[in-house]
């Protein structure tokens, strides 16, 4: 009769818990997003106005994100519970389909992250440190998907951000898709904000921490004036 020893988790999991991050997270590319699956309860019953937030955006502190890269192009858009501000940083490129984009989506609070949410995203994080690292460490310093493995599960690591966080980054040398969504500390507003990505070798990009952005604006916001 064989022996069965403990049940191994290999990369091919992995892969798969970065395939359901993404769609969790709803990222995608600039012209094909995936549909945003977060989960979400009601929307409060209360008229929403993004504009304590939407007002911290200005022009000159986008530009400020990444300076080197003169004025970006800013969209904003607002439609039902929520307003988008989507900034595109001109990049030195031949290729037409090289591009880099911030998105930062404002909604009523507790519509995108909720504490049952969050508490899930940490309780993943910690199942998969415990179980992953071990055992697909040899294998990530050959095999790219695994690589790729260990850098999404180290970047679900537990942040603290306004009244509560979570972030996911999935990173190529070729670009790829980051998000961080936080709460303001007054429980008004859930702040998503993405960076979608994808260049040509060689092309010079901004370097924008989405965590360092997002607590810019989380303090931005509990010191704005009439607070």
């Amino acid at each position: 009769m064989a022996v069965v020893g403990p049940k191994m988790i290999n990369p091919i999991h992995a892969i798969t818990v970065l395939s359901v991050s993404i769609l969790l997270f709803g990222c995608g590319s600039r012209s094909h997003p995936v549909p945003d699956t977060t989960l979400r309860e009601p929307l409060p019953s209360r008229q929403f106005d993004p504009s304590p937030v939407l007002n911290l955006l200005s022009p000159q502190f986008l530009t400020r994100l990444s300076p080197q890269f003169g004025s970006p192009e800013v969209q904003i858009q607002g439609q039902g519970n929520a307003a988008e501000v989507r900034v595109d940083y001109p990049l030195v490129t031949q290729n037409e389909d090289d591009y880099y984009s911030c998105i930062i989506k404002i909604e009523p609070g507790g519509t995108t992250l909720t504490p049952s949410a969050v508490q899930r995203h940490n309780s993943t994080y910690t199942n998969l440190v415990a179980q992953l690292p071990e055992q697909i460490a040899g294998i990530a310093r050959t095999n790219e998907k695994a690589r790729l493995a260990m850098r999404l599960i180290h970047s679900l690591k537990p942040i603290t951000i306004g009244s509560r966080a979570v972030s996911m980054f999935l990173l190529t040398p070729q670009g790829g898709v980051s998000r961080v969504i936080f709460t303001t500390s007054d429980e008004m507003f859930d702040v998503s904000l993405d960076i979608r990505s994808h260049f040509t070798a060689g092309v010079s990009t901004p370097a924008i921490s989405l965590t360092n952005l997002a607590t810019s604006i989380s303090t931005m916001y509990n010191e704005r004036p009439n607070n």
